[in-house]
C-alpha cells in the first residue's frame, strides 16, 4: 500500500507505522477525499490480552472531540427556536448564584469564554464517578459540583478551556428538548449520520466488547502497559452522556458525520455555517494540542484554524493522565478532505497533525 501512495500522503504513513513499530502508537488513521477513503490503516491491539488487533472499524474512546456532539445539538435545537445563544444561563437552568445564572450566556459558554472551570478536578467528583450506577445519578452529582463552583474569572473576560461550561451545555439541551442529553444526541445526531458504531457506552460494555478499544496507559520499563479498562478504581461509564464530552466512535462514523454536516442531514445551511466557523480568536499558547496556524478561534464545539490559507475545523480529545486516548476530527472544509486520527495510546497529536496538513496540502497542489 505504501509504495502506491503520492509523496506527501506517503510520508505522513510511514511516520504512523514507525510510532507504531516502536509501541508509540496504536489505533486508526483515516484520510478521506469527497467522501471516499484515501489513506485508511490500522496498528496496535484493541486487548492485548486476548489478542484483538485494531482495525478499521475499531471503536475508539474520544474524550473531549465528544464536544463537536453539544455544538451540533446546540445548533439544532437553535434552528428550532429553543435556544437563544446570547441568553444567560439562568434562562435555561435553576440553582446556579445569581452572578453566575444572570451574568454568563450560552455563547460564552460555547467558546469558553465564561469563567466556568472543570469539574473533573474536583475530589468530591472524582470519587462520586467511581460509585455510579445510573446516568442519573451521574447527572445529579457532575451537576451539584458545577452549581457550587465558582467563575474562575468575570465571563468574556478571557479564554478558559470549560469542561463545566460545555456539561451545562448539555443540560441545557436536555431542559429544552425535553430529552438526557445523550438520548437526544443518539437519536438527533448518531441516528440521522448513520453512526452505527458510536455511543455513550458503559464501562460494562466496553469491557466485554470486542469492537472497542481498550485504553491503555504510558510504557512501562518492562515494555508493558496498564489495560485501563480493566483496571480497578476507574470512573465509572454510566452510558448517560454528557455535554463535556466522553462517549466512543470509529474512523467511518466519524467521516459519515462530517459529511453529514455539510449534505444537510443534520441541519440546515445556515446553522451548519454557525457549526463549522470559530468565533473567538485564541493565542497559541492557549491550544498546546494544535500545530502552527495562521489562526485559530474557538467556536461552538468546533475549533477552527487557518493553515495555508484554508480552513480547518474539527477538535480533538485527549487522556494525558492516566492515558489511554488520543484523537482528532479535522474537516478541510474547502479542499473536500477528512481526516480522522484515533489512539487508545496517549500521544502528542501535534507531530501528526502537522504532516497530516503537508499531506492534504500537497495533493491540492497536485489537482
Amino acid at each position: 500500500m505504501l509504495t502506491t501512495l503520492p509523496a506527501g500522503l506517503l510520508a505522513y504513513e510511514r511516520y504512523v507505522a514507525g510510532q507504531a513499530a516502536s509501541d508509540q502508537f496504536s489505533g486508526t488513521v483515516l484520510l478521506a477525499q469527497g467522501g471516499r477513503p484515501v489513506l485508511s490503516h490500522s496498528y496496535g491491539m484493541a486487548d492485548k490480552a486476548l489478542g484483538i488487533p485494531n482495525g478499521p472499524g475499531t471503536i475508539f474512546g474520544i474524550a473531549s472531540m465528544g464536544k463537536i456532539f453539544t455544538g451540533i445539538a446546540g445548533c439544532q435545537v437553535a434552528a428550532e427556536g429553543q435556544l437563544d445563544f446570547y441568553a444567560t444561563l439562568g434562562t435555561y437552568l435553576d440553582g446556579f448564584p445569581a452572578q453566575i445564572a444572570d451574568s454568563v450566556t450560552v455563547d460564552q459558554m460555547f467558546t469558553h469564554t465564561s469563567g466556568m472551570g472543570n469539574y473533573q478536578s474536583s475530589q468530591a467528583w472524582q470519587q462520586q464517578a467511581k460509585t455510579w450506577t445510573t446516568p442519573e445519578q451521574e447527572f445529579a452529582d457532575t451537576m451539584a459540583v458545577i452549581r457550587e463552583s465558582p467563575l474562575l474569572f468575570a465571563p468574556g473576560a478571557a479564554y478558559g478551556y470549560s469542561n463545566s461550561g460545555y456539561y451545562t451545555l448539555g443540560a441545557i439541551v436536555a431542559q429544552v428538548s425535553g430529552m438526557a442529553f445523550g438520548d437526544y444526541v443518539r437519536a438527533h445526531i448518531f441516528g440521522p449520520a448513520r453512526m452505527t458504531s458510536t455511543n455513550y457506552y458503559t464501562s460494562a460494555q466496553e469491557r466485554s466488547s470486542s469492537d472497542i478499544a481498550h485504553a491503555y496507559g504510558p510504557l512501562q520499563p518492562d515494555g508493558s502497559r496498564v489495560d485501563l479498562t480493566t483496571a480497578p478504581g476507574q470512573i465509572i461509564d454510566t452510558g448517560g452522556g454528557g455535554g463535556a464530552g466522553g462517549g466512543s466512535s470509529s474512523a467511518p462514523d466519524l467521516l459519515r458525520l462530517a459529511l453529514a454536516l455539510s449534505d444537510g442531514t443534520l441541519m440546515n445551511a445556515a446553522y451548519a455555517e454557525v457549526v463549522a466557523h470559530g468565533k473567538y480568536p485564541l493565542s497559541p499558547s492557549d491550544l498546546s494540542d494544535q500545530p502552527p496556524s495562521q489562526s485559530i478561534m474557538s467556536g461552538y464545539g468546533f475549533e477552527e484554524r487557518i493553515v495555508g490559507g484554508h480552513r480547518i475545523f474539527g477538535h480533538g480529545g485527549a487522556a494525558p493522565e492516566p492515558g489511554g486516548i488520543a484523537v482528532d476530527l479535522s474537516i478541510y472544509a474547502d479542499l473536500g478532505w477528512v481526516a480522522v486520527l484515533l489512539s487508545n495510546y496517549y500521544v502528542n497529536t501535534v507531530p501528526y497533525l502537522q504532516l497530516e496538513d503537508q499531506a492534504i496540502a500537497a495533493q491540492r497542489s497536485r489537482s
